[in-house]
């Protein structure tokens, strides 16, 4: 069930985790080997810097395993000739801004399809062992929920509700999540030096194509795919996109309160200061990308639709319409009223209110005002 320990001996231990997903898949057919310089960074870093605790060794050893099998999985299954992947509609924005409640919302169309946390994270064997699968699924949850409790009231997991793909970009080995749930430096830093997001897009690409039947239209969301636009357009190009935009003083600590959350599952070493820093030098980077290629772009800016967390908030069916009509889905009154049910079952904080401040991750308003004036003049002062 879990990988090789995590020793310090990390040279060997990449062909160690390597052979130990090819005997659980009874292969060892990984694909393009342009995986392997993440996972070694990955490897190096959570021996050496990621100050795990003795459950974090379990759990980074499982979610290493677990991801290397995946690998196998997809590759093994028989590939499409090309993405028969149509008009995806990816939504994207900084974190906290109401991706997901406009994910869960959108996902309720019934010409729309969005991944759920269970095939994101395990491949359908449609047969005697997908009740395992579904139950390690649930377990999965249940850990997370019992480790980290205040997480669900940050941001909820349901095992068959809509879930973000970057877990599905997981398994090229290139992912933001890794350093949301594990302490990561050098895996960050490399994430952040402009490096090539194009084999992440395609394994998005090719597990969605194996998921997919005729005629659906995946709904996708992931504030991380800022950070790969390009290669997320070159792999896609006729999608379009949803952008979401709140006040950057109230997304940057909430994120780096969510990472705080879930990093206590496996860290002994917490510094709120660094996963401050680090939270609020992402995403800057992520929006000036999207803000950049935009205003440079007009061909690219057209793909785009512009939501305000407000304007979400507060009136989520014509914005809901709005939404449908920039990207041709045929919207009726049912439509509205599935909206208006789902939001019934799943009122706001629910779990509980999500508390947090800047001062917390020593960070300064004035300096974030002054980092993010550009895109906060662009979308959130017209």
């Amino acid at each position: 069930m879990f990988g090789p320990p995590l020793t310090k001996d990390v040279d060997g231990l990449r062909d160690a985790y390597l052979e130990s997903a090819s005997r659980a898949e009874g292969t060892n057919d990984f694909g393009s080997r342009d995986f392997i310089e993440p996972l070694d960074i990955m490897l190096g870093d959570l021996v050496r810097r990621a100050h795990l605790t003795a459950f974090g060794h379990l759990l980074a050893r499982y979610y290493l395993k677990q991801i290397l099998r995946m690998r196998l999985k997809i590759q093994r299954a028989a590939p499409a000739s090309e993405s028969i992947v149509q008009r995806p509609i990816f939504i994207l924005g900084l974190p906290r801004t109401g991706t997901t409640l406009l994910h869960e919302l959108l996902s309720q169309h019934e010409d729309l399809r969005a991944p759920t946390f269970h095939e994101s994270h395990h491949y359908p064997n449609h047969n005697w062992r997908e009740p395992f699968a579904k139950a390690l699924t649930h377990a999965q949850l249940f850990v997370v929920d019992r480790l980290a409790p205040a997480f669900k009231r940050i941001h909820e997991l349901r095992a068959y509700g809509p879930h973000e793909c970057v877990s599905i970009q997981g398994y090229a080995l290139r992912s933001m999540q890794f350093h949301v749930a594990f302490r990561l430096p050098l895996y960050n830093q490399w994430m952040m030096s402009n490096f090539d997001w194009g084999p992440a897009y395609r394994m998005h690409s090719r597990y969605l194509s194996q998921l997919s039947q005729s005629g659906e239209r995946w709904v996708l969301k992931a504030p991380g795919h800022m950070l790969g636009l390009d290669a997320l357009i070159e792999q896609y190009p006729d999608a379009l996109f949803i952008q979401t935009h709140r006040n950057p003083l109230e997304v940057i600590p909430s994120m780096a309160s969510l990472t705080l959350s879930l990093r206590r599952m496996a860290s002994r070493d917490l510094n709120p200061r660094e996963i401050g820093h680090d939270v609020n030098k992402l995403w800057h980077k992520g929006i000036t990308t999207v803000l950049e290629k935009r205003k440079t772009d007009p061909a690219v800016d057209a793909k785009f639709i512009d939501i305000h967390y407000q304007e979400l908030i507060n009136d989520p069916a014509n914005t809901l319409e709005r939404i449908a009509r920039f990207v041709k889905l045929d919207w009726q009154e049912p439509n509205t009223q599935s909206v208006q049910t789902y939001l019934d079952a799943n009122p706001r904080q629910r779990h509980g209110k999500h508390t947090y401040d800047l001062e917390q991750f020593d960070l300064e308003a004035d300096t974030l005002t002054g980092m993010y004036e550009e895109y906060q003049l662009a979308y959130l002062q017209r």
